[in-house]
Order: C-alpha cells, then structure tokens, then sequence
C-alpha cells in the first residue's frame, strides 16, 4: 500500500480500513489528455468566436474518430428505430446535445434549423442537456448512439479538459 501512496503522491502509513494486511492491489492510471473533450463545445456564449472554434475542432476531432474504416460496421446496422445513423449525423448530435442553444450545428455555419432528435417522442422520454456533460456516460443517451458504439467510442473520450481554455 505504501508503494502505491507514492506513486500517487500521497502518504497512506496512517490509512486504516483498507481492509487486508496483506495482498497486492492493482491500479491503472489512464490519462486523459489524449482524448476527445466532448464539452469543448459547450458554453454559455454558443456563437462567440471562442466556442464556435471549439465546437468546429470537437466536431473535426468526433468526424475523424468515427469516419475510421474499422467502425464501418456500427454505421452500417440499423438502430432500435430501424434506421441508420449517419457519421456527421451523430458527431452534430454529440455537440447539440451539450451546447445551450436550439439551433443545430452545422460545421460550415450554413444550415441551420432546430436540434429535432425527438428526444421527447421515445418511450423514455428526456430532453437533450444543452449544458456541459456531467459525465462521458451520458454520450449513450445522445440521438443515434447504440450501445454498441458507445462501448466503442467511450475509451476515447473525456469530460475532463487538460487545457483549462476548452472550458
């Protein structure tokens, strides 16, 4: 235990109730630096420069993760609904659903219209965030995210922005 207190900087020789006097604890650290922050997009401000920045690069960042040919199979099966979801489909859904406005994104700026995910139409009914996500977990209610690619694309994403700008 105390090798482990080191490593992580602390000092652990007064912790009681770790519950065994003896035995071998395994740890994995993970950094999240090399991951996606999927809150990059989200802000109090959703058309100031600085966030539509942010939301272009995570938008740039979800396109290029999902658009690897070795996740081919996940956009070509049906969802629940029996339709398919289309790459640029869910990347915009991942950013509408934690930025504050009404108004889909679109990366070229062009388009527009409402964020219509229905969302209220499911037999679990919610409304999308339109605030930063509490957790990564929460990528799994977004429109057109199976379970599937959640499990796929979780790994590579994180909440927690190593730049304290991306917030």
């Amino acid at each position: 235990v105390a090798g482990l207190g080191s490593l992580i900087g602390l000092d652990v020789a007064q912790a009681k109730g770790l519950g065994m006097k003896s035995g071998r604890i395994d740890a994995e650290i993970i950094a999240e630096d090399g991951k996606i922050d999927i809150n990059c997009g989200s802000g109090t401000l959703s058309n100031d420069p600085t966030t539509m920045g942010r939301k272009k690069t995570l938008f740039q960042n979800l396109y290029g993760l999902f658009g690897s040919p070795r996740y081919n199979a996940l956009f070509q099966k049906q969802n629940t609904d029996g339709q398919f979801v289309e790459r640029m489909e869910l990347t915009r859904a991942i950013i509408d659903w934690a930025d504050p406005d009404r108004t889909a994104y679109y990366p070229d700026g062009q388009g527009g219209g409402g964020e219509d995910y229905r969302y209220d139409q499911r037999a679990d009914a919610y409304r999308s965030h339109d605030n930063s996500y509490d957790s990564v977990d929460e990528v799994g209610l977004v429109y057109g995210m199976s379970g599937e690619m959640f499990d796929a694309f979780r790994p590579f994403m994180t909440i927690h922005a190593s730049d304290p700008q991306m917030r």
